[in-house]
């Protein structure tokens, strides 16, 4: 009866309803997921110049302070290029030393992040949903 096909026709309405909320809800999902990594992107990078920083500091001091006679108290000597290139030992290319889970080597991963734009199978943050 006429009924019947009504009653199938608000079901029908109801569940393309509810389809239409739930691509809603994964879109904003999506949006905030790319949000974020975008953000953790950024911060890892802002750490990195951070880290490299202090790497230079410290390996400046540490030129410094053997530039210094052990037994006078004389003014350090200041630093050439080629102090802080060779203590640098750890970061001599600037790349950051990530452990991907995927077994890349670790330099793949560096170059990956220092791109930016990293191809996604380089990725060494792969998304958690495909």
């Amino acid at each position: 009866g006429e009924g019947g096909s009504l009653a199938m026709s608000d079901a029908c309405c109801g569940r393309a309803e509810e389809v239409a909320r739930l691509e809603a809800a994964l879109k904003a999902s999506e949006h905030r997921r790319k949000t974020e990594r975008a953000a953790a992107r950024a911060q890892l990078l802002d750490m990195h110049k951070k880290l490299v920083s202090l790497e230079e500091e410290n390996a400046g001091l540490r030129a410094r302070l053997e530039a210094v006679p052990s037994g006078g108290d004389q003014a350090a000597l200041p630093l050439s290029a080629a102090d802080h290139d060779r203590d640098s030992d750890d970061a001599s290319d600037g790349g950051i030393v990530l452990l991907p889970r995927d077994g890349t080597e670790p330099a793949a991963a560096a170059a990956a992040v220092g791109s930016g734009e990293a191809a996604a199978a380089d990725d060494p943050f792969p998304p958690l949903v495909s």
